[in-house]
């Protein structure tokens, strides 16, 4: 079984009607559901995604209790959460330095390297810099397995 790390900009597409790229966020999701890949990312998405969300909100694409709802279903998706140390984050911290990128980001950038996991997002600039250091692979080239 394939163990993959996702971030935000995967996570948000399963719930934000309208976005580009969906169809293959959906196919991810439901070879997570089938068992035939494992889903992994750092507890921080969670903030992540509920900030999408938010924004959605105030841009009236998606009411407050649609937000909650949508919030409710990932956790059905049972992406397995990582947590972080004090004594990782100074580790991602370098990694970010290196990268050019934010803590955030790298926290998943960190996490695809402890797992041995490729890194799948929807965030072009971020698939770049994060293919220097770990295996890669942007939504739109994800295919049902």
């Amino acid at each position: 079984m394939a163990r993959l790390v996702v971030d935000a900009s995967v996570a948000a597409k399963w719930v934000l009607p309208g976005e580009s790229g969906m169809e293959n966020a959906v196919g991810l999701k439901n070879d997570q559901a089938s068992g035939r890949v494992e889903l992994h990312a750092p507890s921080l998405i969670t903030a992540e995604v509920g900030n999408a969300l938010w924004k959605a909100t105030r841009l009236q694409r998606l009411s407050l209790s649609e937000a909650e709802r949508a919030l409710k279903a990932l956790e059905r998706i049972r992406i397995a959460l990582h947590e972080t140390t004090w004594s990782k984050t100074a580790d991602v911290l370098k990694l970010a330095s290196r990268l050019n990128l934010t803590v955030y980001d790298s926290c998943y950038i960190r996490l695809a390297e402890e797992l041995g996991a490729r890194f799948i997002t929807a965030d072009r600039e971020l698939l770049d810099k994060a293919g220097r250091h770990v295996k890669t692979q942007h939504l739109t080239e994800y295919r049902s397995t």
